[in-house]
């Protein structure tokens, strides 16, 4: 026979796995945004790196070349982002500078603020 004290302690695991597994989506989620957030700054490293090097090979039209080379190498739209591509060669010096920047979306973590 059951006794009346047996039934109120059922479902007491319901409310500390919601909680749980609100937390473990919010965790992946992380993961996923800051795994994406940095294959766009390797390739974003990359795309500038290979401009600077082709600007340097051909320092005649070193700014159009290396805004190609980079336009080749990041796509604009890449993984959902918006980049540019600042030149500012210096025709006084043997060195070449160029920056790249990129606003990447977060795609989970926008639902955690």
């Amino acid at each position: 026979m059951k006794t009346p004290l047996s039934h109120p302690e059922r479902g007491q695991v319901l409310l500390p796995m919601i909680l749980s597994s609100i937390a473990f989506l919010a965790f992946a989620g992380l993961a996923v945004d800051v795994g994406l957030l940095f294959a766009t700054k390797a390739r974003l490293v990359a795309a500038v790196d290979s401009a600077a090097i082709a600007a340097a090979s051909n320092t005649s039209n070193a700014t159009a070349l290396a805004q190609a080379t980079f336009d080749a190498n990041f796509r604009q739209g890449y993984m959902g982002t918006t980049s540019r591509f600042l030149s500012t060669p210096n025709s006084t010096s043997t060195t070449v500078a160029f920056t790249g920047e990129a606003q990447a979306p977060l795609y989970f973590m926008q639902v955690f603020g």
